[in-house]
């Protein structure tokens, strides 16, 4: 059965709105109107957005030594056909003063404008070495294609951009995310009588959590481990500003809940507006084998006693970094004796679930008890080991951060 136009025309449109390579579709393009039209000389001359001007961007049996790419802006019969949004016929070019002499076997031309939404985004230009080689009827076929071509060219281009834009913007992240990384300490920091080691893992390209270590005087260092309510860009940011600003407090002597309440008051006056950080901060000094800490809400660390070999949660808590003006904060001081690990971890670790299931306090405490005896980063490879076993191929929705500090 020989189909009609109008069948023709629907297979092109259906097509051609599936093809989002703008090269791809230009020259399929090309091939369909042969099915409607058995032209000589074919172009598709699309309008720069920048200068109006037309540029050549698929051509069959199309000009030769005299051909042009581009044409400026009003000229010739395509310029026509845009400027009046409307197909221009002319039976002989030569008797036409708008004609542009590109092709000196050209006799006759059709040009038909690709319109969306009022905007004319590129023309069909059809030549004949024939004087009338185009018809009113040619006319009555090409105008609708040129509708769903015009259509389907505006995907395209907003395809393109938008895969323009996730390239860009896949580049800044991986960017970012190294600066981010640079911005944390060491993964295995160790001194005179203490080791440490830190695993930090973002939900995205970019994390919430923080750590840090602080040498301060001679037997004395600090840590930090804190997580910002949220995810994604704003989050890294908050925490960046929260972890500098705990940094430029650590050296200045303050107790830990004196430096929480300072860190406090220095967010609620510069921080933002819906974004909370909760953190523990923790000052070991090793020459009265005391560790003081205090919190803002992060979940209790753990305390892995080498004299008993019991790990039990540290069971302080606080308000949120930057949520009220007058928080103030509690502190808890505690013995320490060789072999003793701490556990800081945010909530990604103990509340993350697979199958149903949460991993748990329980689960990492028992991990401690068990794996103790190694060295610090022996001990957070292995927290993180069960941890990925536990969880299998179930996504993880929340940034992650262990980290261990063992008494030697």
């Amino acid at each position: 059965m020989v189909r009609g136009p109008a069948a023709i025309l629907y297979d092109i449109g259906k097509e051609t709105s599936s093809i989002l390579d703008l090269d791809l579709l230009l020259h399929r393009v090309a091939e369909l109107v042969k099915r409607v039209i058995d032209y000589e000389m074919f172009g598709i001359l699309l309008v720069d957005p920048g200068t109006g001007d037309l540029v050549l961007r698929e051509s069959v049996q199309y000009g030769g030594a005299q051909e042009r790419y581009r044409i400026k802006a009003g000229e010739g019969l395509s310029g026509a056909a845009v400027a009046s949004k409307e197909p221009v016929l002319v039976n002989d070019v030569h008797a036409d003063s708008r004609y542009l002499s590109l092709i000196a076997e050209t006799r006759s031309e059709l040009v038909v404008p690709l319109v969306h939404k009022d905007k004319v985004v590129g023309v069909f230009d059809l030549e004949s070495t024939a004087l009338g080689a185009f018809t009113e009827e040619h006319v009555k076929v090409l105008t609708p294609l040129a509708s769903q071509v015009a259509s389907a060219i505006e995907n395209a281009r907003l395809y393109e951009e938008l895969r323009t834009r996730d390239i860009l913007r896949a580049r800044e992240m991986k960017i970012a995310a190294g600066i981010q990384r640079g911005l944390f300490p060491e993964d295995c920091p160790r001194g005179g009588g203490w080791e440490a080691s830190a695993h930090f893992r973002p939900a995205r390209e970019l994390g919430g959590d923080l750590y840090d270590f602080y040498e301060m005087e001679e037997g004395q260092f600090g840590v930090v481990v804190g997580d910002v309510a949220g995810k994604g860009v704003p989050a890294a940011l908050y925490g960046a500003f929260a972890s500098g600003t705990v940094r430029s407090r650590a050296f200045e002597r303050h107790s830990p809940a004196g430096l929480m309440a300072r860190v406090n008051r220095t967010l609620r006056r510069r921080g933002v507006e819906g974004l909370l950080c909760n953190l523990v901060y923790a000052r070991f000094d090793l020459r009265s084998k005391t560790v003081t800490l205090a919190s803002s809400g992060l979940p209790h660390p753990l305390h892995y006693h080498a004299a008993t070999g019991r790990c039990v949660p540290i069971d302080i808590g606080g308000l949120p970094l930057g949520a009220f003006d007058t928080a103030s904060y509690e502190e808890q001081t505690l013995a320490l004796e060789p072999g003793d690990v701490f556990v800081f971890y945010t909530d990604g670790l103990v509340d993350a679930a697979a199958d149903g299931e949460d991993f748990g306090i329980a689960r990492v405490r028992a991990l401690v008890e068990a794996h103790a005896g190694l060295p610090a980063t022996g001990l957070g490879d292995r927290i993180l080991d069960d941890f990925d076993a536990f969880m299998k191929d179930t996504e993880h929705p929340d940034d992650l951060t262990v980290v261990v500090v063992k008494i030697l």
